[in-house]
């Protein structure tokens, strides 16, 4: 199951992602502009993704496309 993070500050967007791979999460993408880790949980609880410096934290959804009505 995949994850969102947003951090206080995005100039720490790199080096938080890496305190997440430390405590054994995946890293799939970092946006450095608005400061966003996309990552895999592993196994482990969403909750354990809100470390110091991360300011929101949700489960990464999809998004369907709705059917127009003609």
């Amino acid at each position: 199951m995949r994850f969102i993070a947003t951090v206080e500050d995005e100039n720490n967007v790199v080096e938080i992602a890496e305190k997440l791979k430390k405590l054994g999460f995946s890293v799939d993408e970092v946006i450095w502009l608005g400061g966003i880790i996309i990552g895999q949980l592993n196994g482990r609880p969403i909750s354990q993704v809100k470390i110091e410096g991360v300011k929101a934290v949700e489960q990464e959804r999809e998004i369907k496309k709705s059917r127009r009505r003609t």
